[in-house]
């Protein structure tokens, strides 16, 4: 099992497709872009009709502005979008966007303790910067950028892996500008994980899926995961986690979890030290470990996983 399926064991898939379409000719470009499906005939006919009562070629703003999109004049516009975005929570570069060739742009996402997207293409649209790439499954993802001030947001629209939901928000300013979690005085979501038992729990399930790669391989299809407890921080002053002088990033914990088996498995292997094998749905339940999740320092996942057992 490899690392992308690993990441699947837990992932709810949803999608949604956005389909954008090109066009031969400003009048065509001003149909197609400007007005939903179903409604560019309507829009064909009014031009027909107020053309017959003004001066041809008269155009609205708005058609207008979807003219130039799709002829490439708008790329001026996108300058503004180009350049280096710092990440709003922890005040590092995690947004790069460069002009590419054809009028496109290349887009790299970094979104901190989760993923990173490197192939990312972008074109510019009337409603802001659109972009195509590739999650950390291997699948398509798209979403869109747009840009108040110098706070770009980016909205992901079309994505199937389980950490990213359609409609999530992600919030990036301009390097050189000052962060608008500095304007407003709010001190952001940068707390020590020890602070933040929700972000603990989901960050203790993601580096779950990669030591389970680790532990079981391709012996496993899919995998359930439980948080029994996160030690806080007056237990971790106690015998036997206080020799293991935790830092605020630092946190024990205790999880039960099932695994399926993939067949001709000997599940013996599975069932060690803990577990146990249910004939009749197939899976090892009863699963029990303890560990302490640390910041990892060597790339994915954020965190990883140590002393790994059924006692500290």
């Amino acid at each position: 099992m490899n690392k992308k399926k690993a990441l699947r064991l837990i992932l709810a898939a949803g999608v949604g497709a956005l389909l954008f379409t090109g066009c031969g000719n400003a009048s065509d470009a001003r149909i197609q872009t400007i007005t939903p499906d179903g409604a560019s005939q309507t829009v064909e006919e009014s031009k027909a009709d107020e053309s017959q009562s003004q001066t041809a070629g008269a155009l609205s703003e708005s058609a207008a502005s979807g003219a130039r999109a799709s002829s490439g004049e708008a790329s001026a516009d996108g300058i503004q979008y180009v350049g280096e975005y710092l990440d709003s929570d922890v005040n590092e570069p995690m947004l790069t966007i460069e002009e590419d060739k054809d009028g496109k742009y290349k887009i790299e996402i970094g979104i901190f303790r989760l993923t990173s997207i490197d192939d990312g293409i972008g074109e510019l649209t009337e409603d802001g910067l659109k972009f195509t790439a590739t999650d950390a499954a291997g699948n398509p993802i798209g979403g869109i950028i747009t840009l108040d001030g110098n706070v770009a947001t980016v909205t992901f629209t079309d994505s199937t892996w389980g950490y990213i939901q359609n409609g999530d928000t992600f919030l990036y300013t301009k390097a050189g500008a000052v962060p608008k979690s500095e304007q407003t005085g709010s001190a952001g979501s940068n707390m020590p994980i020890k602070d933040n038992a929700e972000e603990a729990e989901y960050q203790i399930k993601v580096a779950m899926q990669f030591l389970m790669e680790e532990m079981y391989g391709d012996k496993i299809h899919d995998a359930r995961i439980y948080m029994d407890k996160i030690y806080t921080a007056e237990e971790e002053q106690e015998e036997p986690l206080k020799s293991y002088n935790l830092g605020p990033d630092e946190v024990a914990f205790e999880v039960h979890y099932e695994i399926l088996p993939v067949q001709r498995t000997d599940v013996n292997e599975l069932t060690a030290a803990t577990g146990v094998y249910d004939e009749e749905s197939g899976w090892v339940k009863e699963k029990y470990n303890i560990g302490i999740l640390r910041p990892n320092e060597s790339g994915e996942p954020a965190y990883k996983i140590t002393d790994f057992g059924t006692g500290f």
